[in-house]
This record gives structure tokens, C-alpha cells and sequence, in this order.
């Protein structure tokens, strides 16, 4: 099978620790970075054009809505060909 590569873009939030165990449980997943901000984000997904990016709905102290446009950017400026997996957190 293929190696999928995944770049985890998380925040300060409970829970992540989970999400890097079950990743590292995948023998066809390779996780390639880790970012906590856009900046992060954005060097990491230009560098290894990850299949997917794995986020959550709250980056850089924003949360909503104004983390889409966000997200739209880094796929589109970085790395047009990723998939974006986002969930929302209360």
C-alpha cells in the first residue's frame, strides 16, 4: 500500500496526543510535521505537499470562520493538492 503523508496542524487544545497515537498506529501513514501557527503551517505544507492536512477550527488565536480563509490559503498558496480534515471543538 502507499504512504500517505499527513501534516497536523493543532492548537493549544486537549487531545491531539490521541490523534499523533492512532497516526502513528497507520503503517501506510507518515507524518511529516507538526504546526502550531499559519506561518508554521504554510513553511511545512509548501516543503512536503502532504496528502492531508489534519487540523482543528481554532489557529492563531482565531476560531469559526475566520479560520477557513486560513486554511483556503495554506491549500491553494502551499499545497493545492491536500486534503483538509478539520474538526470543530466547543
Amino acid at each position: 500500500m502507499k504512504t500517505q503523508s499527513v501534516l497536523l496542524i493543532t492548537d493549544q487544545q486537549l487531545g491531539w496526543d490521541e490523534v499523533r497515537r492512532v497516526l502513528a498506529n497507520l503503517p501506510t501513514v507518515r507524518l511529516v510535521g507538526e504546526a502550531i501557527n499559519t506561518l508554521e503551517a504554510e513553511t511545512l505544507a509548501r516543503a512536503y505537499q502532504p496528502q492531508y492536512i489534519i487540523t482543528t477550527d481554532y489557529l492563531d488565536g482565531n476560531s469559526g470562520d475566520t479560520v477557513w480563509p486560513l486554511l483556503t490559503m495554506i491549500v491553494q498558496d502551499s499545497s493545492p493538492h491536500s486534503k483538509v480534515i478539520a474538526y470543530a471543538h466547543e
